[in-house]
């Protein structure tokens, strides 16, 4: 899978954190008062994503066994989440330990306006011009799980540490 691609200059380190929403305004000021300097990198937005997994759920089960090497796909746009999307990105996300990386590729237009859209998105997916083992390994898997969260984007005053805050939480299989 994505021959080539595991090179770890590529990889990044991410931790993610769970906090009430009772919690939020003191995130905000922590980031704020934080002396990195933390300003916002990119306006706030709705991000929306399909996930796909394999028909035994493998990608599911090897997040909640917290298998060290694993990988994930989900197709991922920005805006309203019932929407007719013309940018859309195919993703691959591959994770070692605290580090991971992804490959993406764009995607046909999907009409996400109408509910049972996945016959629509395996078309996108199918007819996208993806390199054939991108396009295999995603049409043998299914579209699982969609979720839907509005994100805050900040970026320390060195560029060196990225953060982003999520919330108003959606999702539905």
């Amino acid at each position: 899978m994505l021959q080539g691609y595991t090179a770890l200059k590529e990889y990044r380190y991410e931790r993610k954190y769970t906090a009430g929403e009772n919690y939020r305004g003191h995130i905000q000021m922590l980031i704020r008062q934080n002396p990195a300097l933390f300003r916002q990198s990119y306006p706030p937005r709705r991000v929306n994503n399909v996930y796909f997994d394999t028909p035994g759920l493998d990608c599911f089960f090897d997040n909640m066994f917290g298998v060290g090497n694993r990988w994930k796909v989900r197709v991922r746009w920005y805006g309203e989440l019932r929407q007719k999307v013309t940018l859309s990105v195919l993703e691959f996300k591959l994770k070692k330990g605290y580090l991971n990386t992804k490959k993406s590729w764009g995607l046909n237009p999907v009409d996400f306006s109408e509910i049972g859209t996945e016959a629509e998105l395996i078309k996108s997916v199918a007819h996208s011009g993806l390199p054939e083992d991108v396009r295999s390994t995603v049409l043998s898997m299914k579209p699982v799980l969609l979720n839907s969260y509005y994100r805050h984007y900040y970026v320390s005053g060195d560029g060196k540490i990225r953060l982003t805050i999520d919330n108003q939480l959606e999702y539905r299989d």
